[in-house]
């Protein structure tokens, strides 16, 4: 395939707004938010607890209705979503 001048100029201007986005100001606030979100005791614990239930709720999807604890493990994930 074979790219054409306005193609190319498109991606040009693409990565210069990607470029614009990474250094403005709402993106170095959202990387401190972040890492301060994802550095929070509380928080860490909860994605723990998040993960642990999503492997249980991935292993009763396998047998869909029929898994003994169905109901319990979809209301509890849908709960720490």
């Amino acid at each position: 395939m074979f790219a054409t001048y306005q193609t190319i100029e498109v991606l040009d201007l693409a990565d210069e707004l990607a470029e614009m986005i990474n250094q403005s100001e709402a993106m170095s606030e959202y990387h401190s938010a972040k890492r301060q979100l994802m550095t929070t005791p509380v928080t860490q614990e909860k994605i723990k607890a998040f993960a642990t239930m999503k492997e249980r709720f991935d292993e009763v999807q396998r047998f869909g209705r029929y898994h003994p604890e169905y109901k319990e493990i979809n209301r509890e994930t849908r709960r720490l979503k």
